[in-house]
């Protein structure tokens, strides 16, 4: 045990070396590059001079003892990633990002065959994992996951989860449009809206559960416009052109026997047509 110092005395019985002084401090070995000048060894010390930093070697390769213990900036992180424009969180988050594009993606896969798409924000699991073009939003897990065009909005789980080409859909609220391919310009507001139509386009759906029935595989339905809880709930789709469209209907639950109906305007408390299919105005 060894002490160093002016008014050295018997140094700590812990300590292999101990250094005493009030007003001085220890003075470590300065080089301009130690990973290139000094051989590591476990445990070594020097001040980068280059750098203006206090490193050690830690067995493997030299590090900032500043940081050693934690990261100070977005960039010392192993799963994130910033630039001048652009934020990434989350493992393969933006993983393929070129830069410079004004993205945000915080999540595990988030976003993460994007190269130069821009303008583009994606919050949680999977949100945006295939898009490659500019201008969506997906917050939640999964929202517009399959998803390779722009302009889309999805926020809640699973929103527009599977939409590939479709384009100009706004979807909000878990599983809301979650069936949706090619369909494009459609507007969702609510669990499960809309949640099976595949092609069908230019539709607005408000209301949780509004034309939204799970155990029907909807096709294609255009031009509907559907407002309140589970109103429209079996409207179904077809092939194209073949489904329910041009219907109109308000109120809760209106509407909601109406199948491949078209041209229906129903409103009002729980009103459904005659007939499942036919047009009519109640």
């Amino acid at each position: 045990r060894v002490i160093i110092g002016a008014a050295a005395t018997e140094p700590n019985a812990n300590a292999a070396l101990e250094v005493t002084g009030t007003a001085l401090g220890y003075l470590p070995p300065r080089n301009a590059d130690p990973a290139t000048n000094i051989t590591g060894v476990a445990g070594l010390i020097a001040y980068d001079s280059t750098d203006n930093e206090l490193q050690f070697f830690d067995g493997t390769s030299w590090q900032t003892l500043s940081t050693a213990s934690g990261a100070i900036a977005i960039n010392d992180l192993s799963d994130a990633a910033t630039d001048l424009t652009s934020v990434f969180l989350g493992s393969s988050a933006g993983a393929n990002d070129d830069g410079s594009n004004f993205n945000v993606a915080l999540g595990i896969n988030a976003m993460s065959a994007n190269i130069a798409g821009n303008s583009k924000v994606a919050i949680g699991y999977g949100a945006l994992q295939n898009n490659t073009t500019s201008n969506s939003t997906a917050v939640g897990a999964y929202a517009l996951t399959t998803n390779t065009s722009g302009a889309n909005t999805a926020i809640g789980h699973a929103s527009l989860r599977f939409t590939t080409i479709g384009i100009n859909n706004t979807a909000v609220g878990s599983s809301s449009a979650t069936a949706n391919t090619s369909g494009r310009n459609n507007t969702t507001l609510g669990s499960a809206t809309l949640a099976n139509n595949t092609i069908g386009i230019s539709n607005t759906i408000v209301g949780s559960g509004a034309a939204g029935d799970g155990s029907i595989t909807d096709g294609d339905m255009d031009h509907n416009s559907v407002f309140g809880y589970r109103a429209g709930y079996r409207l179904t789709g077809g092939a194209e052109g073949a489904g329910a469209n041009n219907n109109l209907l308000l109120g809760y639950q209106a509407g909601d026997l109406i199948t491949l109906g078209d041209n229906n305007i129903i409103i009002g408390y729980d009103i459904d047509p005659s007939g499942a299919t036919e047009g009519s105005i109640s």
